[in-house]
């Protein structure tokens, strides 16, 4: 509730560092995956229906303020039904709907989506800027989508996967010899 209040405020004070701080366009919907995770971790109950129904209500009103839909590029109607499609499935998915999916494929989708996250607008808008003159629109969206996407399977594969093995480990350690010292003083 913090973040989705303090972003509220940094749009209305139009504060450059908070506003970087804390993206106040995309709040809403950090904050309704994060309440969507702790209704799936713990159960839903009335303050996490009242933070994701407040997310709900603000994400339409940011997507109306995006520079695409104002400038015509893109339809407003058309990414509403798709915002509250993706809310729904991911409710489904955090109330336990898909619980019968058992793909294992599934897994690496998901593993797949902070790479993603991270490398899609950098690389799509870098590659989309410089060859949509030249490139036809469909061949360079396929291309541009096929790419991020291998690369951020290999990002998955070659940094995330290996580096969450040895922090991992490296926890491991750290907490059994808390562990250890814990209970030497406790004797």
């Amino acid at each position: 509730m913090v973040w989705t209040v303090v972003a509220l405020f940094s749009i209305y004070t139009d504060s450059g560092f908070l506003n970087a701080l804390f993206e106040p366009f995309y709040a809403p919907f950090f904050v309704a995956g994060i309440t969507l995770y702790l209704m799936y971790r713990f159960g839903p109950n009335l303050l996490l229906w009242c933070m994701l129904g407040i997310s709900v209500v603000i994400g339409p009103a940011n997507l109306a303020q995006h520079d695409t839909v104002k400038r015509g590029i893109t339809s407003y109607p058309v990414i509403l039904v798709l915002m509250f499609v993706f809310f729904l499935i991911m409710l489904g998915v955090a109330l336990g709907w898909f619980r019968w999916v058992r793909w294992r494929g599934l897994v690496t989708i998901g593993a797949l989506t902070y790479p993603l996250y991270l490398l899609h607008n950098q690389i799509g808008l870098t590659a989309i800027r410089k060859l949509h003159e030249s490139v036809p629109p469909w061949l360079l969206l396929t291309s541009v989508v096929a790419a991020v996407l291998l690369l951020s399977y290999a990002t998955y594969r070659l940094v995330e996967g290996p580096l969450a093995k040895v922090l991992r480990r490296g926890l491991l350690e750290s907490f059994a010899k808390i562990q250890v010292a814990d209970s030497k003083r406790i004797r």
